[in-house]
């Protein structure tokens, strides 16, 4: 009998603040996040500036996430 071993997941979800104005804010953040990095989803708040990103934490970490948005040119907590 053999066992089959299935990759884990580990999704996690977290809010980090980050510093934009506008709809191409948005547009650049949330396009800094690709899902081939292990993000799920993402969405910044405009009014509020707050990141809400679900990603797979055996793929990727929440300082990672931050510096791919602080790369395109966003400072964020």
């Amino acid at each position: 009998m053999s066992m089959t071993m299935v990759a884990q997941t580990t999704k996690k979800t977290d809010t980090i603040k980050v510093y934009g104005n506008c709809e191409m804010c948005k547009a650049t953040i949330e396009g800094a996040l690709k899902k081939k990095d292990g993000i799920i989803s993402k969405k910044w708040d405009v009014k509020a500036k707050l990141l809400t990103v679900t990603y797979d934490s055996g793929k990727i970490t929440i300082k990672q996430i931050g510096q791919k948005v602080a790369d395109v040119g966003y400072d964020n907590e």
